[in-house]
């Protein structure tokens, strides 16, 4: 993960999550590979309350595409509010593509128990441009544990 590999370069770094169970497993992995890193458990989507810092950069790293596509205007403010004017964030979520029956609703319980729900390059644009200056917004296949796959990619600037 980004957070130990940077916190080696000297980078202050925070990993914010909604599971303590994912905390726990990247705190070991912290520690494993002598990263310093601050952990929070707190869940953007619902409220920020538990983030009392702000930050000069963020990075969600496929994490909208796990959250209810009602609660993306919540999370989005949420982030909003915990970052520094001018801040960057890279984003990446999985573009609503595949077989039609993936089009319109979530794929329940994929391999790691969690549920992917599906977007487009303009509702992402549409969710975070009130908010936020588009620098690059395109679908994009990278590499991953389980092989190549398709995400969208952006990278925004905090108004």
């Amino acid at each position: 993960m980004l957070e130990y590999y940077q916190s080696g370069l000297g980078f202050d770094v925070t990993r914010v999550d909604s599971s303590q169970t994912a905390i726990s497993i990247a705190e070991k992995n912290a520690r494993e590979k002598g990263g310093r890193c601050r952990f929070i458990v707190a869940d953007l989507h619902v409220n920020r309350q538990e983030v009392t810092v702000t930050f000069d950069f963020a990075f969600d790293w496929e994490l909208l595409h796990h959250i209810l596509p009602k609660d993306h205007q919540t999370y989005i403010r949420n982030v909003l509010r915990i970052l520094n004017p001018r801040c960057h964030i890279p984003l990446r979520l999985l573009p609503r593509t595949g077989p039609p029956v993936w089009r319109e609703r979530e794929i329940p319980e994929n391999m790691v128990g969690t549920t992917h729900y599906f977007s487009s390059e303009s509702e992402l644009q549409d969710l975070v441009s009130p908010y936020f200056r588009i620098r690059e917004l395109k679908t994009i296949e990278i590499g991953g544990k389980f092989g190549s796959h398709v995400v969208i990619y952006l990278l925004a600037e905090r108004r």
